[in-house]
């Protein structure tokens, strides 16, 4: 559905050649869509016949130039992002502190990989 809706917003906003697929984690490959999906794509104007599901690979995920990714966090909270997961502290809880609090510990982690990473590298760089 996630496909056949980006393809009416892309076409609407005058984008009638975007190229947009979608594939799921959980998905069984060439399955239509659910009875659910149909009905709510009727509602929205979306025509789902034709909709067959594809299961997420990494040839999938190289080709594309941009992934949106469409969970609320999964079972209990297990495919939660720190990203988005601080911005619903914030936004949602309305927990400015914690999410003010998350934001520097995740800036402190990334500062410390990159200094690893420039470490690590800086050697490989001399000896070619």
């Amino acid at each position: 559905m996630a496909e056949a809706l980006a393809r009416k917003i892309a076409e609407r906003r005058g984008i009638p050649d975007l190229s947009v697929s979608s594939a799921g984690t959980n998905a069984w490959d060439n399955t239509p869509a659910t009875d659910e999906a149909l009905l709510v794509g009727m509602e929205r104007e979306i025509d789902l016949t034709g909709h067959r599901a594809r299961k997420l690979t990494s040839a999938i995920v190289s080709e594309a130039d941009l992934i949106f990714v469409m969970t609320g966090g999964g079972p209990a909270n297990a495919t939660q992002i720190t990203s988005t997961y601080t911005l619903l502290q914030a936004y949602s809880s309305l927990d400015f502190g914690y999410a003010g609090a998350l934001s520097v510990v995740l800036l402190l982690v990334m500062l410390t990989f990159t200094a690893l990473y420039l470490r690590v590298t800086k050697g490989v760089e001399e000896t070619e």
